[in-house]
């Protein structure tokens, strides 16, 4: 089984969690919750997603701005290390024009119509939308959605 991670959660929980410990923190948290995601889920291999560059629902939010009702939140060193290290150790992808959900609903797609079994590890709700397992690495709940 392959697990869909959702890259974009994990920095926010190590800013949260990191108090400023330093780099080497930053980075073993950021294993440790990839780690107990494979622990969790069974799964050796997998695809983590991270929300790259020109979101393309900026541009088609012209009635109102996308996320607008949303406070902006100055961006951390620790998120910006934790996100460094999921791309450069992990491989972990950025996707460019649009979101890391958007890639996870679509490799669950792709995966399943070719018989590859997978499951999204998030915590985000919308993407419960998209048929499959689902895995909430935070509450530790799975979730079969069917077709």
């Amino acid at each position: 089984m392959v697990a869909l991670i959702d890259a974009d959660i994990i920095p926010y929980v190590v800013h949260y969690s990191s108090y400023n410990n330093g780099t080497s923190s930053i980075e073993k948290m950021t294993d440790s919750l990839m780690n107990k995601i494979f622990l969790e889920t069974g799964c050796s291999k997998y695809i983590g997603y991270l929300t790259g560059k020109n979101n393309y629902r900026k541009d088609v939010a012209v009635t109102r701005e996308y996320k607008g009702s949303r406070k902006k939140k100055e961006i951390s060193e620790e998120i910006n290390q934790s996100k460094a290290h999921l791309h450069k150790h992990w491989k972990c992808f950025y996707v460019n024009g649009g979101e890391a959900d958007d890639a996870l609903g679509i490799s669950q797609i792709y995966l399943n119509n070719n018989k590859i079994d997978s499951i999204i590890c998030t915590r985000d709700k919308d993407l419960l939308q998209i048929p499959g397992k689902h895995y909430n690495f935070f509450n530790k709940e799975l979730v079969v959605i069917s077709p």
